[in-house]
């Protein structure tokens, strides 16, 4: 916050942030990947949780104020959006749409009350798992996880049953969890991943999920279509 005039005293210290290896811009590919994926992780994971999502405008399209986490003083590049941004990033911008889209497309996502327990479906409204399903390691960071969602249209006025599961992989290398079980007729689809790399050939159907390293999938569970 230097360009501030305040010697860099002003704005707030807990800042939750990492520069992905190298500060400011970069011409580097993989960092530049690595950014867009961070910012994919980030997203996808606001608009599945509940509760109302807070997203600051330029998000869409990977705005940057420099690091500058105190900018009201700065009427300049440092606050403004550079519109230029939507052309450099549109797949990050087709990401937000996708993943607002699956937001409005499921009320369990949008559930005001947190129910604990089961609902129509036979299953938990919402659980946590770790590499293995139904099992996630409190006393461990939680370094690569997931959670499921069940949607059942007798509860939410949907067109058909559906689960909802999320594999993330904050990890460094590569990391395989095992899905869990969802009710025979049924099977696991890819909506999003922010992976760089394809899944290998017959997952999840084959129930894994590999995820690429610092990425994130989401899965959508319905009847199969013969």
């Amino acid at each position: 916050n230097l360009d501030n005039g305040e010697n860099n005293r002003d704005g707030i210290d807990s800042n939750v942030s990492w520069n992905c290896g190298v500060e400011g811009p970069t011409d580097d590919p993989e960092i530049e990947a690595l950014r867009g994926r961070q910012v994919k992780n980030a997203f996808a994971l606001l608009m599945l949780s509940r509760g109302t999502p807070m997203i600051l405008s330029g998000d869409e399209f990977r705005n940057s104020q420099g690091g500058n986490n105190n900018s009201y003083c700065q009427d300049n590049a440092i606050s403004w959006l550079d519109w230029e941004d939507l052309e450099r990033y549109p797949d990050v911008f087709q990401f937000f749409r996708d993943m607002i889209h699956f937001r409005h497309a499921h009320p369990v996502l949008r559930r005001k009350e947190f129910l604990t327990g089961y609902n129509s479906s036979g299953y938990p409204e919402l659980s946590f798992h770790g590499e293995k399903p139904w099992y996630l390691a409190m006393s461990q960071p939680f370094l690569t996880f997931g959670f499921l969602y069940a949607e059942p249209a007798a509860d939410f006025g949907t067109d058909e049953d559906a689960f909802i599961y999320c594999g993330v992989n904050q990890y460094w290398e590569t990391k395989r969890m095992e899905l869990p079980i969802i009710p025979p007729g049924m099977r696991w689809q890819v909506y999003a991943t922010t992976a760089s790399e394809p899944l290998p050939v017959g997952e999840p159907e084959n129930g894994w999920l590999t995820l690429q390293a610092r990425s994130l999938t989401v899965l959508l569970g319905r009847k199969a279509v013969r």
